[in-house]
């Protein structure tokens, strides 16, 4: 998938029961990092929220930006961590190549 430098991203994720299966919360709030391409050092941490009303669903949201230390060209992983009735699993939410953004059909590379 392709986003745009500069664009404002939002995901969700859903948290379920290990044993049965179904909706659930989590004990905590889950964590996100975002990693560039194959480093090991988080370069973002957004905040996890959850959604109001609904059981076991949460969003996050970042901007894909240069002073979030984003870069054209690059791709980046977003990783999530929940943990529900003591189990802890971590899964990869989204991966991503950042695009140049572009204004009235120029092209502009930060």
């Amino acid at each position: 998938m392709a986003r745009k430098l500069g664009e404002s991203i939002t995901l969700d994720l859903t948290t379920h029961n290990p044993t049965t299966g179904q909706m659930q919360d989590t004990d905590v709030l889950p964590t996100s990092q975002v990693f560039e391409d194959a480093t090991d050092i988080a370069i973002l941490t957004p905040a996890v929220t959850k959604r109001v009303g609904l059981t076991g669903d949460y969003r996050l949201t970042f901007v894909a930006s240069a002073a979030n230390g984003f870069e054209v060209d690059k791709s980046y992983n977003v990783i999530v961590e929940a943990t529900v009735e003591g189990i802890t699993a971590k899964a990869t939410l989204e991966s991503f190549n950042l695009e140049a953004a572009e204004v009235a059909g120029r092209t502009f590379r930060l």
